[in-house]
């Protein structure tokens, strides 16, 4: 019997990232004892965001107040990544790009058993790289690199394949009440925020021994939105 594990969470968000990263970290260490089903879910931080992104500076300026509390919470979530070799080239980064394109190429490559691999991709070329993840070229170069063809991901953003169902999952996670991400769902316990290996371990050993376990929300570093 399988552990299903979703996980609800942005690209542009750090602590999503973390969240992902120490995810992947305890599945592979338990790849050999468990069965894990695993699936990211929509959640767009800047639905409102243009196409074209938005100047990270002034965005996160006037979100935050100043410049300095946004370079402070950066500096925050650039530490805890270091433990586990997650990195932040946030100089690099210049804008905030709209995720739904990104969302959407991530429904894509779920449906073809390649969503962990884009994922992936999507979290490290934009903390690391400072890519416009907003922009189809470079979608399409993620998808290129995980085995999708670069001509069909370009025809499938420039089409709405896939659209309507991304957005149902967005509503759905309203529905649930997600207001913190990274969201985690394994086999039915719910909590938010990028938890500790040693937390998200316990967690999915129990959901795979059919236990119950009680995690408590809050104790990490996540957003709410």
């Amino acid at each position: 019997m399988s552990v299903l594990i979703n996980i609800t969470s942005d690209f542009t968000c750090p602590w999503c990232y973390i969240g992902t990263m120490r995810l992947l970290r305890v599945i592979d260490s338990l790849s050999t004892t468990c069965n894990i089903t695993l699936r990211w879910s929509p959640y767009e931080m800047n639905p409102a965001i243009t196409l074209a992104g938005e100047d990270r500076k002034i965005r996160r300026s006037l979100i935050f107040g100043s410049w300095r509390r946004a370079q402070e919470l950066d500096a925050s979530s650039l530490a805890a990544g270091l433990p586990d070799g997650v990195v932040f080239n946030y100089e690099k980064i210049l804008r905030i790009p709209n995720t739904f394109s990104a969302h959407r190429l991530s429904w894509l490559a779920c449906k073809e058993g390649r969503q962990r691999e884009i994922v992936s991709s999507l979290f490290r070329l934009y903390f690391v790289g400072g890519e416009d993840i907003g922009q189809s070229s470079v979608l399409a170069t993620i998808a290129e690199s995980a085995g999708i063809g670069r001509k069909r991901a370009l025809d499938f953003l420039a089409s709405d394949v896939g659209s309507n169902d991304v957005r149902r999952e967005e509503q759905d996670s309203g529905v649930q009440g997600i207001r913190g991400i990274p969201y985690f769902d394994i086999s039915g316990v719910t909590f938010s925020g990028a938890q500790s290996l040693e937390t998200l371990r316990h967690a999915v050993i129990t959901a795979n021994d059919m236990s119950g376990i009680y995690l408590t929300p809050g104790k990490s570093g996540g957003y709410i939105v």
